[in-house]
Formats: structure tokens, sequence, C-alpha cells
């Protein structure tokens, strides 16, 4: 093991020996999740001003639940992308990244609706494809051992 540790090895891995395609998805999936969490933390920000100014008072915030699901969003969409980036770095951890993008692309569901409803989707398919990626198999040959000449 070098002083860069075991990783460095995993990163100077040929792309044909990586889970791309799964990854990509994964973090593209993911990045639509973090947005959703923005786009709901507005409209959590929108609701608190409309309760104010219908109101005219700050007592109970008409927005909160939808601070606690963008946060969610937020969270869970970060969560998304590491573990895409994470594909790439430790090809080997293809099935428990790939289920575990799975399961956080379902969680996400609660947070504006995964991510636009299409961050939901696309990182679902990027961990499918995580789970499915086997690595091609190379084929060694033998080598022969010097001829010997002719007698």
């Amino acid at each position: 093991m070098d002083s860069h540790g075991p990783s460095r090895t995993a990163v100077l891995t040929p792309p044909e020996e990586k889970p791309t395609a799964a990854a990509v998805l994964s973090m593209v999936g993911g990045a639509l999740v973090v947005a959703g969490g923005f786009a709901e933390l507005a409209y959590a920000a929108y609701l608190s001003n409309l309760g104010n100014f219908a109101f005219g008072t700050s007592e109970r915030p008409a927005g909160g639940i939808y601070y606690v699901l963008g946060g969610l969003g937020i969270l869970l969409g970060i969560v998304i992308v590491v573990l895409g980036t994470r594909l790439l770095s430790h090809p080997d951890d293809n099935v428990t990244m790939g289920v575990l993008v799975i399961v956080f692309a379902v969680v996400s569901l609660a947070s504006f609706w995964g991510g636009f409803v299409v961050g939901f989707p696309v990182a679902v398919v990027g961990g499918v494809l995580a789970v499915l990626w086997k690595p091609e198999e190379r084929v060694e040959f033998a080598s022969l051992p010097p001829a010997s000449p002719p007698t």
C-alpha cells in the first residue's frame, strides 16, 4: 500500500471497469432531488410570509412541515450524489451502493415528489443499473514456454 491509501487504485481503474452510467444517473437524480428540496424550502418561505401577511402575526408559520421536508430532500439528494460518486471510486461495492440509491430515492418521494418527479426515477434507474452491473471478464492467455530448437 502506498502513501495515497487503498482508494487510489480504485480511482485508477479503467473506465470500462466502472459502472459509469449507473453513477452518472444516480448523481443526476440526486442533484434533481437537491433542487426539489430547495424548491420545497422556497415554498415553505412563501407560505410563512403569506401567513404573516394575511393574519398579521408570526405565532404559527404556515410552512413548518415544508421546511422539514425541504431539508430532508436536500439531505437525501446529497446522500444519493455521494453514493453515485462512490460507485465510481469503489466499483466492487456496486450492489450495496445501488440498493442504497434505490432506498434513498424512494424515501425522497416525501420531498417535492422526489425532485420534480424526475429525480426519483432517474436515481432509481441508476441504482438498478448499479445492482445489475458486472465487471467485464478478462481472458488471460497462458504464456507458452520458449520453443526449444529443433534437433
